[in-house]
């Protein structure tokens, strides 16, 4: 029976590379992820409320003033975001689990900026959205219910870049390389954002005016 020895001498050991056990997240890494995904939650039955809201005007549709035929929706500007919003979120997303997880820092702050910069423009044109929609809250329910939710929706924005610039500036100082747990919880967060964007603009630019060709 042969005893293994290394090429350094010591007994016992061998030259085979000794599998590196998975990183356990702390309590207050666990405790973060939770935070965010309760934040989630929240704002789910939020803009269900906003989504129920608008379903129940639309059938309702009281002296049919739910939406006049004469309402114009900024089509265009409304794509050219959530394009734009589609972008932020892809390049995030290659940052948390292309630059983070193999450790090259430098391109995770280049692509974190990159994303808080897409996303910038993203909120203004929700801005100027809201700033020019082509038609007044007076002009029936569906322009009440899309100025309601989508300045709920530039609010969450607002806050959303302030937090990711945050981020992009400790990742240019290096303070990400012993955990990335707020990088993953924010971009849970911004994930579900981008999806509430997405099926806002379905429900705000689609439904209500394919219910009005049928």
């Amino acid at each position: 029976m042969s005893i293994p020895v290394s090429s350094t001498g010591t007994i016992g050991a061998t030259d085979q590379p000794v599998a590196t056990p998975p990183r356990v997240r702390t309590v207050d890494e666990r405790l973060t992820l939770v935070a965010v995904r309760m934040l989630i939650l929240a704002g789910t039955f939020g803009f269900a409320a906003w989504f129920f809201a608008q379903a129940f005007l639309q059938i309702v549709n009281e002296n049919n003033k739910w939406l006049p035929v004469t309402l114009q929706r900024p089509l265009a500007a409304g794509t050219l975001q959530i394009i734009v919003m589609v972008a932020s979120w892809l390049v995030y997303l290659w940052a948390q689990y292309g630059a983070l997880r193999s450790g090259n820092f430098r391109w995770l702050n280049r692509a974190l900026w990159l994303s808080g910069v897409l996303g910038l423009i993203a909120l203004g044109i929700q801005v100027n959205i809201l700033h020019n929609p082509g038609f007044t809250l007076q002009d029936g329910g569906y322009a009440s219910v899309f100025v309601g939710m989508e300045g709920v929706i530039t609010t969450l924005l607002l806050f959303s870049l302030i937090v990711l610039f945050g981020l992009a500036n400790r990742a240019r100082l290096g303070l990400f390389q012993e955990t990335g747990v707020a990088i993953e919880g924010f971009g849970e967060w911004w994930m579900w954002l981008t999806g509430i964007i997405a099926f806002a603009y379905a429900n705000l630019y689609v439904v209500p005016f394919l219910h009005l060709a049928n």
